[in-house]
Formats: structure tokens, C-alpha cells, sequence
């Protein structure tokens, strides 16, 4: 018995091969792997990594040997995303019966509403994409097919609110806030100049917006009117950023003064500032009630991702594969 299921197993093997030697020469020389008697082909999954494989040799155009390394790991985890796939259709093909016509119809209506039936253009994608119509069909047939069965067999995920909340304490860090402040600048650069009369002048007139500070004008104006700051429109408001980035020279005196008070002129090496301190948040955590959506979202895509894989498995369990 064992002998015979073996030699089943070798005649589909070779059928297999056989059916792939009547495709192109560079299908047949290149199987990754077969699936019942599906073979997957390399020039599938090079076509899967295309984009990421243009992004990465951007990335690595000096660095070969990295580039290589990545791209052998892409293009196994695209061959093994292909198996998985082809393990779904097998599944559907051997037990679920849907009219032909029904799933016709869909990939029709996709295709109808993706072109709006303009021919030219689904040309020009097919000729993009070097594959034939009855490609692209299959392709987007196939698609609808593994969408169907993952929502018919992979159950929706339960997250309860103590699975929330244990994450959130086991994940604490992940929301924790440093300290950040909020500003507004006044900056009055050197513009390059050696000459020790400009920086002075510059010093003075970084001396005369104060005079006008401490006479009640208001800085955000002031900012708008005198600043060469990158913010001086929105009146030198930097936003809330986080205290550790800001410059050392600024910081130390914003931590002398109280939300709503300014600084004396501060010289740096690049020019003059004058601040104001809005807005202080000293380090803190997230409250739960702020990041629980969040946490909701994470704790779905990981328990989905578990599910699918439980699925998957119990289907390559009972289905002949090959990998070459």
C-alpha cells in the first residue's frame, strides 16, 4: 500500500514536469515547487517581487552582496506565499462548489469597473504587466477565490478587554511620552557674515524685539514680522516636539521660564533667538483609554495572522506538496 501511494506520488511529480516542459523554456528550467499537480514556477515569483526588487536595488546599488542576500529572502517568502495560495484554490477546487459562471461574472464586473470598460487601457496594463487577458482573469479570479476562503474559514478574531489590557501593561514603553515642549521662535540669522559690525547690528536688533516683547507686543506678531525662522509665518509656533531633540542652548532656557513667559536674547553660533514657551508636557504614559483602539487593532492583525496560519496548515497537511 505504501509503496503504491509512493509511486502516485512520483507519476503526479512527473506529470507535473512533463505539463511545465510544454510552457516557455525559462518556466520549465525554473519550478520552485508543486502543489498537487499545480506547478510554481520562478517566473512567477519574480513577477510577485518585481516592485520590491526595483526598490531594493536602489537601496543597495553599492552594496551587492546585501542586495543578493535580500532578495534570495524576498523571493522565498513570495514562493511560499504562491504555495500557500495554490493550497486555497486546491482546497476550493476539491470541495466547494461555486458555478463557474457566478465567479465569471465577478471577475467581469471587477474588471468592468477597474476599466470602465475601455479595452485601450486594459491593453496597455496587460502590456505593462506582460501577461496575457486570460492571465489578468485568472490572476484576479484567483484573488477572489482565496479572499472568499479566508472569510469563510478563518475566524473573526475575539478581542476581549482583558487581552487589551494585558498587552497594554506588558507593552507599556510603547506608549510612553517623553517630555516635549511647545514654542515659539524669534530667529535672526548671521546670514554668513564675518563681519563683527553685522553681528552686531544683528545682536541689536535682536535686543530692540525684546524692548518691544517686554513693552506687550505679542511675540507671535513679532515672529511673523521680524523672524527668518522656517515657522515665521505660522508666528515661530514649533509645534510640541520632543524636549531631547531641541537645541541644548534653547532648552536650557526654557526650562527656566513658566508657559506664556520669554527668554533674553539667546546668542548661538548660528544667530540670535528669542523664545516663548507655550506649552510643557513633562514624560508621561498613555493613558489606556487613549491607546486602547490602537491595541485593539494590533491585537487583531496578530490574532488573524495566527488563525490564517492555523488554516494553512491544517490544508498543506493534507496536500501534496514539492518543493524544489
Amino acid at each position: 500500500m505504501r509503496t503504491r501511494f509512493i509511486s502516485a506520488l512520483g507519476i503526479a511529480i512527473i506529470a507535473c514536469v512533463l505539463r511545465a516542459m510544454a510552457d516557455p523554456p525559462e518556466l520549465a528550467d525554473s519550478i520552485r515547487a508543486v502543489v498537487a499537480d499545480t506547478p510554481i514556477t520562478q517566473q512567477e515569483v519574480q513577477r510577485a517581487v518585481e516592485a520590491d526588487e526595483r526598490a531594493l536595488s536602489e537601496q543597495y546599488a553599492n552594496q551587492p552582496e546585501i542586495f543578493y542576500k535580500k532578495m534570495a529572502a524576498l523571493q522565498e517568502s513570495a514562493a511560499e506565499i504562491l504555495i500557500q495560495r495554490e493550497v486555497i484554490l486546491q482546497e476550493f477546487k476539491a470541495n466547494i462548489k461555486v458555478p463557474e459562471s457566478f465567479i465569471d461574472g465577478y471577475v467581469n464586473d471587477r474588471i468592468k469597473e477597474r476599466f470602465g470598460g475601455d479595452n485601450v487601457e486594459l491593453t496597455k496594463e496587460l502590456e505593462r504587466e506582460g501577461i496575457t487577458r486570460e492571465q489578468f482573469k485568472k490572476r484576479m479570479r484567483d484573488q477572489f477565490i482565496v479572499s472568499a476562503m479566508q472569510d469563510k474559514f478563518v475566524p473573526e478574531p475575539i478581542i476581549s478587554p482583558k487581552k487589551v489590557e494585558d498587552y497594554y501593561l506588558a507593552h507599556r514603553n510603547d506608549f510612553k511620552m517623553e517630555d516635549q515642549v511647545r514654542m515659539r521662535m524669534i530667529v535672526l540669522g548671521r546670514n554668513g557674515a564675518d563681519s563683527t559690525n553685522l553681528v552686531q547690528e544683528t545682536r541689536e536688533r535682536a535686543k530692540e524685539i525684546l524692548v518691544q516683547l517686554k513693552g506687550g507686543a505679542t511675540f507671535a506678531d513679532l515672529a511673523r514680522t521680524y523672524s527668518e525662522g522656517s515657522n515665521a509665518k505660522d508666528g515661530g509656533d514649533t509645534g510640541w516636539e520632543d524636549a531631547a531633540v531641541v537645541n541644548k542652548l534653547l532648552i536650557t532656557e526654557l526650562d527656566k521660564l513658566k508657559p506664556g513667559e520669554c527668554s533674553g536674547v539667546i546668542e548661538a553660533p548660528d544667530g540670535f533667538y528669542l523664545v516663548q514657551l507655550e506649552d510643557r508636557h513633562p514624560a508621561h504614559f498613555k493613558p489606556l483609554n487613549e491607546v486602547r483602539e490602537q491595541i485593539e487593532r494590533t491585537l487583531d492583525t496578530q490574532e488573524r495572522t495566527r488563525l490564517q496560519k492555523q488554516w494553512i496548515a491544517r490544508l498543506e497537511a493534507k496536500t501534496f506538496i514539492v518543493k524544489f
